[in-house]
């Protein structure tokens, strides 16, 4: 299924090519004195094609294979009107940035490396085309205007020169990509948190209060029974409690993501505040299934924070905890820190079952768990938390290769 944010894309792409295309060829006009035949040869060809997308988009089908054969198409035209111009004096030549500036946006990741790769094979092609004269000129007329005997070595220097522009705009063109992706990602992870947040809050404060009347009931009863209850009732009522206790955490974990946070800033060394997380899951990691902590930050330069002490903790202690349970049959657990500019690094990795990528965009989202029993509320709530600090937390994880969480903290200067 197409998404209508691509079919949106598509859309902006045919009007943004053929308004460029034609400020393009406007000012080559006047600039270059353009032969008025390829002046409006190149509009009514592009504009020709862009008739035909357009069509194409409206009969919302096979909108994939449009996006590849728009930009084909648009390789192959402006190759040929290269080769009709100058071969490799010629101004059109910069057209080929269309298609590489392009394909990042529709295409996939890389796209505009491979694109600018196409393109510099095409160019280089018209090049020796026109130079060797191994095509006919279909356009005497036009054709004579631009054909001149040049030297083999300023024609090599020229391409070399082109091909090397092509090859930097399509790294400079999938960074940026990239980049773009990156910040629509994370704006809408916030406003996915912001919505929720008011959610969570309403409903958390609606049903937390007869949960915790029903709980509190509960142990009145048990206490009351106590004595009197089979094997049978003994464990369904012990049951309810530890359940009715579960949903309380829950809730308590809801009100703690939704509510506004109010910070203790002071001046941490980050070395002693990990020393201190792991004094508390000391005993929970030596009951752990063959886990091995490897303290590597120990004996690293020290590296100074202003933060919350406790948000802090609870932020390592629960990526610490992620990590664990991502090696049920055990595994190493590693962590350690460097800085990096302006922020400190601490990074914590393990040799469990890793992530796909569906799993890393839900990783920081409430209520997405993959883990079986899982709330999702616990990374969750230290994305906000290390947000809040003005830091970040990044994953990389492969299925099958573990997990390397980065939380990013600003240093203090």
């Amino acid at each position: 299924m197409i998404r209508p944010l691509f079919v949106q894309k598509l859309k902006r792409l045919i009007l943004v090519r053929l308004l460029a295309v034609t400020v393009f060829i406007t000012l080559g006009a006047f600039v270059f004195e353009m032969n008025p035949f390829v002046y409006y040869g190149v509009i009514s060809v592009f504009l020709l094609l862009s008739l035909v997308y357009i069509l194409w988009v409206a009969s919302e089908r096979h909108l994939k294979i449009l996006t590849y054969f728009q930009i084909a198409m648009d390789i192959v035209a402006i190759t040929v009107f290269v080769y009709y111009t100058g071969g490799v004096d010629s101004v059109l030549a910069t057209l080929y940035v269309l298609p590489i500036l392009s394909s990042g946006f529709v295409l996939f990741r890389r796209a505009p490396v491979y694109m600018a790769v196409v393109s510099s094979v095409f160019f280089t092609a018209a090049v020796i085309v026109e130079h060797w004269r191994v095509l006919p000129d279909y356009l005497p007329g036009i054709a004579q205007d631009f054909h001149f005997e040049r030297d083999f070595f300023y024609c090599f220097y020229m391409v070399y020169v082109r091909v090397t522009i092509f090859v930097l705009i399509g790294f400079l063109a999938d960074y940026l990509v990239r980049a773009v992706d990156k910040m629509e990602q994370s704006l809408s992870v916030r406003e996915k948190f912001a919505l929720l947040g008011e959610m969570a809050m309403h409903m958390a404060h609606e049903i937390k209060n007869p949960l915790m009347a029903i709980s509190g009931s509960i142990e009145v009863l048990e206490d009351d029974l106590r004595g009197k209850l089979s094997g049978e009732n003994r464990k369904l009522m012990e049951s309810i409690i530890v359940e009715s206790q579960r949903l309380k955490d829950l809730f308590e974990k809801v009100l703690d993501y939704a509510r506004p946070e109010s910070l203790d800033i002071q001046r941490l060394k980050l070395d002693e505040v990990l020393d201190e997380v792991f004094i508390l899951l000391d005993a929970f990691i030596k009951n752990g299934k063959n886990i091995s902590v490897h303290h590597e930050y120990r004996g690293q330069p020290p590296c100074w924070i202003y933060a919350d002490r406790n948000r802090i903790k609870q932020v390592f202690i629960n990526i610490i905890y992620n990590g664990m349970q991502a090696m049920p049959e055990g595994g190493d657990l590693s962590v350690w820190m460097h800085e990096n500019n302006s922020f400190c690094e601490v990074n914590f990795k393990d040799t469990g079952l890793g992530m796909n990528r569906r799993e890393r965009e839900n990783l920081f989202i409430p209520f997405r768990s993959g883990k079986k029993g899982g709330s999702g509320i616990g990374l969750a709530i230290a994305y906000k938390i290390i947000h809040n600090h003005g830091g970040n937390i990044a994953v990389k994880s492969q299925p099958g290769m573990g997990s390397v969480f980065t939380v990013s903290l600003p240093r203090l200067q």
